[in-house]
């Protein structure tokens, strides 16, 4: 299996986009309705905003991401979207904790098909099998992931009997994972 080549560009041509809404139906004019008025505002007040144009990739014109109301927009991030420099810090973590570095998983990458559409998931394969209990953490992250997932209640209830391993000592990856859910909520 040959791992995936990823785009380091948004899927989206900015200069496409700009002449765009230079055009009707979003070129500015009496008959103009207020939806792509809000629209064409809120995406040039967003392109103007970000810090990088690859973080622009966490804007949607989807709810609940963009709502329009009579006197106001509300413009939200998607909380799906990490930055580049955060999955660059998750995959390095992530495989050091799983052991790639003593050759026990290797690293892949797998498309899996969602009602969305595709995304492209990092997954750890077992070079040999090793058979043991898993930390409270990891337990953690399966019941949220599956909880988040809406996975099937008898799924969730299996994942939370689990028995682990009782590791209680720092795990760097929790940190940055409750920091991350932190930063999500507050904005």
């Amino acid at each position: 299996m040959r791992p995936l080549v990823r785009k380091s560009t948004p899927p989206w041509d900015l200069n496409l986009v700009l002449n765009t809404l230079c055009k009707t139906p979003y070129l500015l004019s009496e008959d103009m309705n207020i939806a792509n008025l809000s629209f064409k505002t809120a995406f040039l007040i967003a392109i103007t905003s970000a810090k990088r144009l690859r973080e622009m990739q966490a804007l949607s014109i989807q709810n609940p991401y963009l709502q329009i109301f009579d006197d106001r927009i509300v413009f939200k991030l998607n909380p799906a979207f990490l930055p580049k420099d955060c999955i660059t810090a998750f995959y390095s973590i992530f495989s050091s904790q799983e052991g790639v570095a003593v050759g026990i998983y290797q690293p892949i990458e797998i498309n899996v098909q969602t009602a969305d559409g595709e995304l492209v998931c990092r997954c750890y394969k077992m070079n040999k099998c090793i058979y043991g209990l898993t930390s409270p953490q990891y337990k953690q992250v399966m019941c949220m992931g599956a909880k988040q997932n809406d996975l099937p209640p008898e799924y969730q209830k299996m994942l939370g009997e689990l028995q682990t391993n009782n590791y209680s000592g720092p795990i760097a990856i929790m940190d940055i994972l409750k920091e991350a859910i932190q930063k999500v909520q507050d904005d």
